[in-house]
């Protein structure tokens, strides 16, 4: 969400609650009327059904195996009030999925004295090793379809590197009837 518009809802909105303590973080700066929430489930059934008008995920879900990441894809539609908004992004492939970034991480993870882990740190700011799973549109449109998410926008996304192909979806949930 970008900082203006993250502003604006934050003086806006009645309540929030954040699972990530980066967004959490944002929140408590920005207003008073913030929950942190820590969650160490692989689902959202602390949350009641309908209790969020918007649900949001940012550079979650592609680091873990679709059928986990398919499930909190119905979590959020679960917990997503009716005619609310789900929004998150997902990369599709890797396009430099060839021999070479194999062959760079053998090298660096076989380094002697720590190296991998000094060269990790000043390549990519961190020593932490993030898997990254990749998932095609088209899954990703179904699992939310059939979890009655319906797509309103999807725009090219570069936050899982330069060399992934990846998206940013908004769905809103169907209005009760």
């Amino acid at each position: 969400m970008p900082r203006v518009e993250q502003k604006r809802w934050l003086r806006n909105g009645s309540r929030r609650v954040s699972i990530d303590d980066r967004v959490g973080q944002t929140a408590l700066n920005e207003s008073r009327n913030v929950e942190l929430v820590l969650n160490e489930q692989d689902n959202l059934k602390r949350f009641a059904t309908g209790q969020f008008d918007l649900v949001c995920s940012l550079a979650c879900l592609q680091h873990m195996p679709w059928d986990i990441a398919a499930n909190y894809v119905r979590e959020f539609a679960r917990v997503c009030s009716a005619d609310g908004w789900v929004a998150f992004q997902v990369p599709a492939r890797h396009s430099n999925s060839g021999l070479l970034p194999a062959i760079r991480k053998r090298l660096v993870d076989g380094l002697p004295f720590g190296l991998g882990r000094r060269y990790r740190n000043w390549r990519h700011g961190t020593a932490a090793i993030f898997e990254m799973h990749f998932t095609p549109v088209s899954v990703v449109l179904e699992t939310a379809s059939v979890a009655g998410l319906q797509l309103i926008h999807r725009e090219p996304d570069k936050s899982a590197g330069e060399a992934s192909e990846g998206f940013f979806y908004v769905f809103r949930k169907a209005p009760a009837k």
